[in-house]
């Protein structure tokens, strides 16, 4: 009987590239996010265009 196995360097490899991947996915779901409350705001009509595209400085609270 022949057994079939993975190569250890394939392992860890794979595991290391998850955690790279898990980055990625974790910048693309706070772009997404950042990118709904600016399309939202601009519908209601409540988006500061001039400190959106850097016109002026941001209101402090």
């Amino acid at each position: 009987m022949h057994r079939t196995s993975i190569p250890k360097l394939w392992i860890t490899a794979s595991n290391r590239s998850v955690g790279i991947l898990d980055i990625g996915r974790t910048a693309v779901n706070i772009a997404g996010q950042v990118l709904d409350g600016v399309i939202v705001a601009k519908r209601e009509g409540i988006l500061d265009e001039s400190a959106y595209y850097g016109e002026r400085a941001w209101a402090t609270a």
